[in-house]
């Protein structure tokens, strides 16, 4: 199984995806066939990683950035995005790949489903699974978030957000837009969103490595 993490810059949140897993492959025999790399849709090669991204601490010097390629779309067996533009992306660059390509978050709310539905899965099948189930996994509802931006009530104005999606952070950004598939970019809303988007990155990622886990064996 072959797995391609995206972000933009490949600098923190697909590279700090591919980092988990390379520590979970390295520590569950049962993982030993997961091969994992990430790449970014605007990224320089050869960039360091982020250095305060809690899952990249102390290994940023071993990360060397890289750009998507057409390539790197083909070899993967599915491709996981930080956001859904980055899955837009990965879907112009190959339109063959979008049956296996997801947002992380999208995967990991998938992986969790089939995980709880029980039902047999097989690695030769498992992202078939995950196709399959799109349309049976419901995305969060939105929820209104206009008083929490300081607009008035009533106003109409809807918003998607992740938990925290509009809480003002230490740094003084806060978040507009957020969408339940989309991990927040800390290079973007502001140093204050390291931690959340790492714990989302987490969370997701231990998802669908429980799925990777119950299908090789």
């Amino acid at each position: 199984m072959r797995v391609l993490f995206v972000c933009t810059a490949n600098i923190c949140r697909s590279a700090s995806a591919e980092a988990l897993v390379r520590d979970a492959v390295a520590a569950d025999p049962a993982l030993a066939g997961v091969e994992v790399r990430s790449a970014g849709t605007h990224a320089l090669a050869g960039m360091p990683a982020c250095r305060v991204a809690p899952a990249l601490a102390g290994r940023w010097e071993g990360h060397a950035s890289q750009p998507l390629t057409p390539e790197l779309v083909a070899w993967a067996d599915l491709v996981l995005t930080a956001a859904r533009e980055h899955r837009s992306a990965v879907v112009a660059i190959d339109h063959r790949a979008r049956s296996r390509v997801f947002t992380l978050r999208q995967a990991g709310r998938i992986a969790d489903w089939l995980v709880d539905r029980g039902a047999p899965v097989q690695l030769e099948t498992v992202v078939t699974e995950l196709d399959d189930a799109r349309g049976l996994v419901p995305v969060p509802v939105e929820v209104e978030v206009a008083p929490v931006l300081g607009e008035a009530r009533g106003s109409g104005r809807r918003r998607w957000r992740s938990r925290i999606g509009a809480r003002q952070h230490a740094d003084g950004e806060a978040a507009d837009d957020l969408h339940p598939d989309d991990i927040p970019d800390p290079h973007v809303l502001g140093t204050g969103w390291h931690a959340e988007s790492g714990r989302q990155i987490e969370a997701a990622v231990g998802s669908v490595l429980v799925l990777l886990g119950r299908a090789a064996t």
